[in-house]
């Protein structure tokens, strides 16, 4: 049998610092708390991050909590206001852990970005956003905002509490 030394990229100078193996990742961890009167469409912001974040992961640690079948993880600007409510990640059931890994916490983890795929994993927050980074802004685009919000919306009512601990892992891209 022969042996196959397949290489799919020349391995070159890095053309992004995305692509550096110096780059800093920073992590934000934020604790959920799910009342138990919490209704549909209600948004939990998870973590503020720059422009220039390329985001590596998002995931949620915590149990099960009946009812929670329909959230969307997605961007928000500074002021609250949606730009994409689930551009990560669209109808995540939270209602069940069945098959999930445990977390560091012992809880079931569920990975969050499962909408953005392998031909946007490393953009920037602001291109998945789709704005621009111009001085002057063709009609009908949108200037890159200096930060997002990484938030989580619920699109099911459930009468039941939970917790979660959200993490965010990214890199700065120059």
């Amino acid at each position: 049998m022969a042996v196959v030394l397949d290489i799919a990229k020349k391995i070159t100078h890095p053309a992004s610092a995305v692509e550096t193996s110096g780059a800093r990742t920073l992590q934000v961890m934020t604790r959920i708390q799910k009342a138990a009167g919490d209704s549909n469409n209600s948004i939990y912001f998870i973590a503020e991050v720059p422009d220039q974040a390329v985001i590596k992961t998002i995931s949620l640690e915590g149990a099960a909590v009946t009812g929670m079948n329909d959230a969307d993880v997605g961007l928000w600007d500074v002021d609250g206001n949606v730009i994409d409510k689930d551009c990560f990640a669209d109808g995540m059931d939270l209602s069940s852990v069945s098959g999930l890994p445990l977390g560091p916490l012992g809880q079931g983890i569920r990975q969050c970005m499962s909408a953005v795929g392998i031909a946007n994993g490393l953009k920037k927050v602001f291109e998945i956003a789709q704005h621009v980074n111009k001085a002057f802004p063709g009609a009908g685009e949108t200037n890159r905002k200096s930060k997002y919000r990484i938030g989580l919306q619920l699109n099911t009512a459930s009468a039941n509490a939970g917790d979660f601990i959200a993490r965010v892992e990214y890199m700065i891209a120059v």
